[in-house]
């Protein structure tokens, strides 16, 4: 993906206090595609299309681990937040799947 903003968190100390030890899913508007985090380690998220195996899409960019993914409700857009302290909005290059 193409990272389009970031924003540095001011308080970060308030978020040190919990350790990551969740993975992340989300599905988008249409359900054609998820986003996860893998690990309590991973810096990437993966994009992953309903009817792959495989990731279609890494969004790497972080230095710490991704403990945060969301979609944005209608674009092909993404929010990630990490244990670095950055939360990054993602352009993601994907094209709309027709029904199964």
């Amino acid at each position: 993906g193409k990272k389009l903003h970031e924003f540095p968190l001011t308080n970060a100390s308030a978020f040190t206090k919990f350790p990551v030890t969740r993975c992340e899913l989300a599905l988008n508007a249409d359900g054609s595609y998820f986003l996860a985090s893998s690990s309590p380690t991973d810096k990437v998220a993966y994009v992953y299309a309903r009817d792959r195996t495989e990731p279609v899409q890494l969004i790497q960019g972080h230095q710490a681990a991704v403990t945060s993914v969301h979609w944005h409700p209608s674009a092909y857009l993404c929010l990630t937040g990490s244990a670095d302290n950055s939360v990054v909005v993602w352009s993601l290059a994907l094209k709309a799947q027709a029904d199964a």
